[in-house]
C-alpha cells in the first residue's frame, strides 16, 4: 500500500529513555496534527525503551526502529531521516516534548511561504514545575547570521526539509558528538 507522503516527519532518536519516551510521543499525538509519521531509532537501548515506545504510539503513525549496537544520535538522527517520507524533518529528542501546537504553527509558517526549507522554533528549558529555566534569544536575520554567532538551536525544534537535509546529514563522528548539529545546520543554511 503506497501512502501520500505526510508534511512531516518527527524522528525520535533514543537510548534508555523509558521514562521519558511516553511523554515525548504523547506530546506529538496532543497536536492533534495527523499530517505526520513518527520514527522513533532505538540506539540499543538496554532498558524498555522499545516497548514504551511502541505501547505509547497507538493515536499515531509510529515505525520503531532499533540499532543493533550503539551509534550515538547522530547516527541515529541520520537513520531515521534516511527512513522518513516527510517534507520535512522534526527532530525530537526523546527526553523532550513538543509545545502544544507546534505542528499547526509551523505548518502556517510553511503555508505562507512554501519555499522555506530549514527553520526553528525557539528552544524552552523547563524544571518540574513548568517554570523557563533557559531559553536563548534570538534575533531576526538569516539563519547563516545566526548560526554564524553560535548555535542557539536545539535539534529539537528545528523544522528542515528531508531532501535538503539527506544532502547534508549529521556527521557521524564521535569527535563531533554534542556539536553534530551546529556543523550540519550551517552547511544545510549555507545552501538554501
Amino acid at each position: 500500500v503506497v501512502r501520500d507522503a505526510p508534511l512531516f516527519s518527527v524522528v525520535v532518536p533514543a537510548f534508555n529513555r523509558e521514562d521519558h519516551i511516553g511523554s515525548c510521543l504523547a506530546s506529538v499525538e496532543a497536536q492533534g496534527f495527523g499530517n505526520l509519521e513518527v520514527v522513533v531509532v532505538d540506539d540499543a537501548s538496554v532498558d524498555d525503551t522499545v516497548a514504551v515506545a511502541e505501547s505509547s504510539s497507538r493515536g499515531l503513525d509510529v515505525r520503531v526502529l532499533v540499532n543493533e549496537v550503539n551509534r550515538e544520535r547522530a547516527y541515529s538522527r541520520n537513520r531515521g531521516a534516511a527512513e522518513a517520507r516527510g517534507r520535512y524533518l522534526v527532530f525530537l529528542d526523546s527526553d523532550d516534548v513538543l509545545q502544544p501546537g507546534a505542528l499547526r504553527r509551523a505548518a502556517e509558517f510553511i503555508a505562507e511561504d512554501q519555499s522555506r526549507r530549514f527553520f526553528f522554533q525557539v528552544l524552552r528549558v523547563v524544571d518540574e514545575s513548568g517554570r523557563t529555566v533557559y531559553q536563548p534569544r534570538v534575533g531576526p536575520g538569516s539563519m547563516s547570521r545566526v548560526l554564524a554567532e553560535g548555535n542557539p538551536l536545539s535539534c529539537s525544534g528545528v523544522y528542515v526539509e528531508r531532501e535538503l537535509f539527506l544532502r547534508h546529514r549529521f556527521d557521524e563522528s564521535r569527535e563531533l558528538v554534542r556539536s553534530e548539529d551546529w556543523h550540519c545546520w550551517i552547511r544545510v543554511a549555507a545552501e538554501q
